[in-house]
């Protein structure tokens, strides 16, 4: 029915008013609705950012487009959440903006740097009270968690601020903040506690005997491992895999920030099953995938302190840690961080780990006859060397290896298996190959072929580390018809029961085997395809394992590589700081292998050679090879990317990229093989190490790192497989992943192993002496060769700033020595400076590590209630001062109170004892407020109850000062 005229007449009227409203800036707002956004873009410095794309700006920008009405006064919102994290409302806005009438863009920013993850975000606009709805950049809209979230993150934040940072990156930081690792900072030291020796022999699995214990105590039936008062950060989780069942249920319990209950537990198998977030793969590996390590590298931070226990059954293990001497930037773990980032780039090896937009590329390529020298390139003007490539086709791998597998087998014993598979043709050679579990052998089972038997199909050999492995049975061209074959695989008489896991059908085509049909055994779907059945059966489950690499020597490759040497040199330094093998600089010093990691590899398939080490330079930098091999280099071609993005004060507060190379051919009897000797500043980063040796003993061998002249190592280890992740001599064999790896292992002929240390790198300030064992008592003969990746100044920046030798009546009287406290049993120290008695000891013993030789000093023991108060001389230029004690570790675990002039500071935590090496250096970071500017500081120590010990003694301390240059405002320059 026809509306009557005035109606509509008052209906035209109504319409007109609200277009009229509409368009009006500010008018019956409530009336209209905001229009919505298109073309969604995202933008930083270098202009439009692909979906999943890494950058390093600190701000980005959000546009898009829009077409309304002219005169609209709109708000755009902008929500900007990690892919961990769902979305929930706006969390950016933009500046208002009124429409033109015509297709217009706009554009938001973000107001803070973001931090570092992989983003997605959406958009809407406000007209008013009147939001539009929201519309998603991307493809993942509002997807949170797992693979296909992480896979469609917009954009990932990596920003990488190139100033001296007061820290180190802490959290999932320190495994993304690549770009930092040349920025050298006071404050942090790296140790280890592990399960060594105590009396340096090589009974490393861990003593109770008593004052050699592996612990520091033992608390409700755990053992507590590790205790740490003030700020730090866990980096580094290893344990040896164990033959006990029960091992892999052990719990780790972390007690955070003097929590009187675990405020955190996991088992060792949820920890590194990958299963748990944020323990996921690859940051945590299984001794499937680590040659028999557990290992995890979720860094755990914690402000305030930090307590481990172990609860079960354990052998080896390692903790690697660091302290911080200021909490600033710290945040205690709480285990729903967001790993995403961190998991993302660990994933993508063989891909630049660091942001690479901005990035300039050089190319260039050539030959290069025996004995000649060329260059590459020169960079002038300052900024770093972000990534070179190289390709050198003449190359042929010495050793192909496949990664670790996961597959389903079944095993049977006295049982059979029935299936069937097609052929393509009939009449033709053709076979039934077979992926079994090989570690239990001999298996044997009876073949027939549609009814007839064929015979017996063996294996005889086991294998214990390569535990894939693939058989073929021949079948008579006259029993392949054109329809399926029967097929019955009858386990026989045999210790062993018959593991299967895939049956693949080949067929002969020319000079190769053709799969025409495949079963997956496990597969529910697949064995009901082809009618799988399965009698005795005695073994089901997942297994992951390796095959057997393939080794085939390249006389003349090898040769190549270990000639072939890259140089590469930096502003005004005399000598080059980077002079090594290709091969070994890229990961493999005995040939060309297929190794991906996350900072250097290799890649066979299209000959190319990878290295992601970010390399400062302040002017200039070169970069050359050299061909001292035999063999001439027919073609080689390489690509380089450098940023002009400036490090701060190359060489001082960055370090540079160096490689020191130490050949030990063959190793000397009762001394350690030298893995780094540097005398300055700086920090390890990357080990690669090859071994050759006619048996594996030489796996017994721990390494010893000591820092800025210590003579108790910080970092000690427990064997030379543990030190890569792995356990047991390699026992799954090769192994590479994107920190650690072994291109080969024994069974190949030599070993030779990487590992890159990231969040877990050793800084020293004026020193680095580190060195590995050959044997378990220095006693193997072998061939050594090792280079240690690292960034170094060429001058220190610690120094020492003064000591006081408690044996030394002239010591104590400069340094205002007094002792408080109740009467003390013993003879005491004579001496002006002293106004109470002590007990005094004299002790002749040894240190751990690598010094066999008797050292002799004195001291004083300081029971419960009593104290020592000494004043040091500082320089009062220092950025940190660090103190370093001498003390008698074969008494009890020792808990000291620390004030600086007055003011108190974390405790200082000496866990562990050791009765066959009595003497030990420990170190404590003074928080920096209380030194800062100070010229002298009065130190008082007093002993604090920690289980079940109450005493502590002290028998040399020292002040250092670590320099760095400030470059914040109304900062200092020191030396």
């Amino acid at each position: 029915m026809a509306a009557p005229p005035f109606r509509f007449a008052v209906l035209l009227v109504a319409a007109s008013l609200l277009l009229w409203a509409a368009a009006s800036p500010g008018s019956a707002v409530a009336l209209a609705r905001p229009p919505i956004p298109t073309d969604l873009s995202q933008r930083d410095g270098y202009g439009a950012l692909p979906v999943g794309e890494m950058t390093g700006s600190p701000r980005l920008q959000f546009r898009f487009r829009l077409e309304a009405p002219a005169g609209l006064r709109l708000t755009p919102e902008l929500e900007v959440r990690s892919v961990a994290t769902p979305f929930s409302g706006p969390n950016f806005s933009g500046d208002g903006f009124v429409t033109s009438g015509s297709p217009q863009t706009a554009a938001v920013w973000t107001t803070e740097p973001l931090a570092q993850a992989g983003y997605h975000w959406r958009l809407r606009l406000r007209l008013g009270a009147k939001t539009g709805p929201w519309v998603a950049f991307g493809s993942n809209r509002d997807e949170v968690g797992g693979a296909e979230a992480l896979a469609a993150a917009d954009f990932y934040a990596l920003y990488e601020p190139l100033l001296p940072d007061a820290r180190p990156p802490v959290g999932f930081e320190s495994l993304t903040r690549l770009a930092a690792l040349p920025l050298l900072t006071p404050g942090v030291e790296t140790r280890q506690v592990s399960s060594f020796d105590r009396t340096e022999g090589n009974t490393d699995g861990g003593s109770d005997a008593p004052g050699l214990e592996s612990r520091f105590y033992q608390e409700d039936g755990a053992e507590v491992v590790l205790e740490v008062d003030g700020p730090g950060q866990i980096n580094r989780i290893w344990f040896a895999e164990a033959n006990d069942p029960a091992f892999a249920n052990t719990r780790l319990q972390f007690f955070f920030d003097h929590a009187a209950a675990p405020s955190y537990e996991i088992t060792i198998v949820d920890m590194t099953s990958g299963q748990t977030p944020p323990f996921v793969r690859p940051l945590v590996l299984d001794p499937d995938l680590s040659s028999g390590g557990w290992i995890s590298y979720v860094p755990i931070p914690f402000r305030q302190g930090v307590k481990v226990r172990l609860l079960g059954p354990h052998v080896h293990y390692q903790i690697t840690y660091q302290v911080f001497s200021s909490p600033a930037g710290v945040t205690t773990f709480r285990g729903n961080e967001d790993y995403s980032l961190a998991q993302h780039l660990w994933q993508r090896s063989g891909q630049d780990p660091k942001p690479t937009r901005g990035n300039r590329q050089l190319t260039g390529g050539g030959s290069l006859a025996p004995g000649a020298t060329t260059t590459l390139f020169e960079l002038e003007g300052g900024g770093a060397l972000q990534s070179l490539r190289l390709w050198i086709p003449q190359l042929e791998a010495s050793i192909l290896g496949a990664p670790p597998q996961t597959d389903t087998v079944r095993g049977h014993q006295n049982g059979a298996s029935s299936f069937r598979l097609t052929p393509a043709r009939p009449a033709i050679a053709t076979r039934l190959r077979l992926r079994r579990f090989c570690r239990f052998a001999p298996q044997t089972a009876l073949v027939t072929v549609n009814g007839v038997e064929l015979g017996r199909w063996e294996r005889q050999l086991s294998e214990d580390r390569y535990r894939w492995c693939d058989d073929s049975f021949d079948l008579p061209p006259q029993l392949v018809g054109k329809g399926p074959l029967s097929l019955r695989i009858a386990s026989a008489d045999s210790p062993a029961a018959w593991y299967e896991a895939f049956y693949w059908l080949e067929q002969a085509q020319g000079l190769d085997w053709v799969v025409v049909d495949a079963l997956d055994v496990g597969d529910s779907a697949d064995e009901r395809r082809h009618d799988y059945t399965i009698t005795g059966q005695t073994a089901a489950g997942s297994y992951t394992a390796t095959y057997r690499p393939l080794l085939t020597p390249q006389p003349a490759s090898e040769s190549l590589l270990a000639g072939l040497r890259l140089r590469i040199s930096v502003d005004h330094q005399p000598q080059p700081l980077v002079d090594a093998p290709v091969g070994a600089f890229f990961g493999s010093a005995r040939g060309q292998a297929n190794i991906t990691s996350l900072m250097a590899g290799m890649r066979p398939e299209d000959d190319s050679f990878y290295s992601f080490w970010p390399m400062p330079f302040g002017s200039r930098l070169r970069v050359e090879l050299v061909n001292d091999s035999p063999e001439d280099l027919a073609e080689f071609r390489f690509q380089a990317a450098h940023s002009p993005r400036r490090y701060p004060l190359p060489g001082r507060v960055s370090g540079y990229f160096r490689v020191f190379e130490s050949l030990s051919r063959p190793t000397t009897p009762g001394r350690d093989h030298p893995l780094v000797t540097a005398t300055s500043a700086g920090k390890l980063v990357g080990l690669h190490l090859l071994v050759h040796s006619g048996g594996e003993g030489f796996i017994e061998g721990d390494e010893r790192f000591h820092t800025d002249g210590a003579r108790t190592p910080t970092v000690r280890g427990t064997g030379t497989e543990d030190i890569f992740n792995s356990a047991w001599y390699y026992n799954r064999g090769r192994v590479i992943t994107a920190v650690h790896g072994a291109n080969s292992t024994r069974s190949e002929g030599w070993v030779d192993q990487y590992r890159w240390y990231l969040s877990d790198a050793i800084p020293f300030a004026a020193s680095l002496q580190g060195g590995i064992e050959h044997g378990g008592g220095n006693d193997i003969d072998a061939d050594y060769s090792s280079w240690a990746f690292l960034y170094q100044t060429p001058a220190p920046a610690l120094l020492r700033a003064d000591v006081v030798e408690l044996g030394l009546v002239a010591d104590r009287e400069a340094h205002e020595v007094i002792l408080s406290g109740p009467a003390m049993s013993g003879p005491a120290m004579s001496g002006p400076a002293m106004s109470g008695p002590a007990t005094v000891y004299t002790l002749t013993a040894m240190f751990e590590g690598d010094d066999d030789a008797a050292f002799r000093a004195a001291g004083y023991r300081l029971p419960l209630g009593s104290a020592i108060t000494l004043t040091l001389s500082l320089d009062p230029n220092a950025a940190q001062i660090t103190l370093r004690r001498r003390y008698d570790q074969g008494v009890g675990i020792e808990r000291l109170l620390v004030h600086i002039d007055g003011q108190p500071a974390p405790d200082w935590l000496d866990g562990g004892r050791n009765r066959a090496r009595r003497w030990r250096e420990s170190t404590y970071l003074v928080p920096p407020e209380l030194t800062l500017s100070k010229r002298q500081i009065t130190v008082r120590l007093e002993p604090a109850p920690w289980a079940g010990s109450d005493s502590a003694n002290l028998s040399a301390l020292a002040a250092f000062s670590q320099h760095r240059v400030w470059l914040a405002s109304g900062g200092r320059q020191g030396p």
